[in-house]
């Protein structure tokens, strides 16, 4: 849609021109949480610049107040180079190897000092370096923008620059800005333009016929009048898809109007909710509800039901909310649909968070890494158990706490570290050797801290 293709594409205008022109030393773009991936996608897309010679390595991590945030992006770093490295001697290029790591000094000073050995271990036609630095979370801005004036107002980092991009707060100070000459961009969805082509999408699916093609029927642009003896084609088609779900076991609902008026009824609500309308939202996404259900969709309807109970969190109805979002999960359990079933249950243990209910929230994220654990989906099962455990904590039950978070660490065991890494295994495994810290054992503290690292760097290891 126009309202989210529109400032993607000035913001590559604005990069294009940045990559270009060696002139300020950074570039700050604000994205909200709808462009933040493709922003970030455009960024790295940058070193692919015709114009650009200069390595592009990202940062993805939250930066903590105390610094130490700067020694993981430093082994991302030297990890970036090593595999550069790699890929430029398959070409004949001759990238240097890197000294020993740096050491001693505070953490952003061993990270300048690394920065300075990519540098320095260069080779035709690699000029400088790009760091893109896009941290999930700042714990304390001050701290954050004294590390960053930091790193950019040292001279031996001259050939560096910097592109950072945030969502929500802003971390930059002024004095920074001006210091490096900051660029500055904004990449935002426009809420007038995104209800206005929201409105343009319903109007154009409600205008298309049965007989349209499956993008048409979705509000994409299509030819209104069907071509000759089309019709036919497709009441033949009709009778043959029919035929085909009742052969198949498929419910008829998949391939008659009843599919349509549910989508629509989609759009339809999501369009109420943008424009403020929860009451109406509610109302629409009901209808969608309803609709599969007659056709038989009973896994959609559920799905439905789902998107209507948070629907009534934003109609400030968080009651109503709770009471769908734990039938769905009874009759996502009943039917074996377990991912419903975890992900009902997660909503109702945030729910239960919001009231500040940390006992009751605690039963739901352990109902919900129940149900994940049983259909095999070890993430959310992870995910619920480390949610429960952390809850139990705030409630003071530490014992049921350490059993909760041992369990979440269980279930990552049977996955590569790599995978493991890359769920909340390793917040899990942190929790838990804070527990055992209060308890003095050390040993199996640290045995945790260690497996967390391991799983939290083996996931990063595509990284570049």
């Amino acid at each position: 849609m126009e309202s989210h293709t529109r400032p993607l594409r000035a913001l590559a205008e604005r990069l294009r021109v940045y990559v270009a022109r060696p002139r300020g030393r950074l570039f700050h773009v604000w994205t909200d949480g709808h462009l933040r991936g493709s922003a970030l996608e455009i960024v790295m897309g940058m070193e692919y610049h015709a114009a650009n010679r200069s390595p592009f390595v990202r940062f993805d991590e939250p930066h903590e107040a105390d610094g130490r945030c700067w020694d993981e992006r430093l082994r991302r770093l030297r990890s970036a180079h090593e595999k550069r490295r790699a890929r430029m001697g398959e070409r004949g290029y001759h990238l240097p190897e890197l000294p020993p790591p740096p050491a001693g000094g505070t953490p952003v000073a061993r990270f300048a000092a690394g920065l300075s050995q990519v540098l320095s271990a260069r080779c035709e036609p690699l000029v400088g370096l790009m760091v893109v630095l896009a941290p999930g979370a700042v714990a304390q801005a001050g701290a954050f923008d004294r590390d960053l004036a930091q790193l950019t107002g040292a001279p031996e980092l001259a050939s560096v620059r910097w592109i950072l991009v945030e969502s929500g707060g802003c971390s930059l100070s002024q004095p920074t800005a001006r210091a490096t000459g900051a660029d500055y961009a904004r990449a935002e969805v426009d809420e007038t333009e995104a209800v206005a082509d929201l409105e343009a999408r319903i109007e154009g699916a409600e205008r298309a016929s049965a007989d349209a093609p499956g993008p048409a029927q979705m509000g994409a642009a299509w030819p209104q009048a069907l071509p000759p003896g089309a019709s036919g084609s497709a009441a033949r088609a009709g009778r043959g898809t029919a035929s085909v779900a009742a052969a198949l076991g498929l419910p008829p609902g998949l391939f008659n109007g009843a599919l349509r008026e549910m989508r629509n009824q989609v759009l339809r609500g999501a369009l109420s909710l943008r424009r403020g309308d929860p009451t109406s939202a509610v109302r629409h996404q009901s209808w969608a509800a309803q609709a599969a259900l007659r056709a038989g969709l009973e896994r959609e309807a559920c799905l439905m039901e789902m998107v209507l109970a948070n629907y009534f969190v934003h109609a400030s109805q968080r009651d109503l909310a709770e009471e769908r979002y734990r039938a769905c999960a009874e009759r996502a359990r009943e039917r074996e649909w377990f991912d419903l079933c975890a992900q009902s249950f997660l909503a109702v243990g945030s729910l239960r968070l919001l009231e500040q209910d940390h006992s009751q929230a605690s039963v739901a994220y352990g109902w919900a890494g129940r149900a994940a654990r049983d259909g095999g989906e070890l993430p959310l099962a992870i995910e619920g158990f480390r949610m429960a455990g952390q809850c139990a904590a705030r409630d003071g039950n530490q014992e049921l706490a350490a059993r909760l978070l041992t369990e979440a660490v269980g279930i990552a065991s049977p996955l590569s570290e790599a995978a493991a890494g890359r769920t909340s295994a390793p917040v899990a495994a942190r929790e838990l050797a804070a527990h055992f810290q209060q308890l003095g054992l050390d040993a199996q503290a640290r045995s945790l801290i260690e497996q967390a690292d391991r799983m939290q760097t083996a996931a990063r290891g595509g990284d570049t």
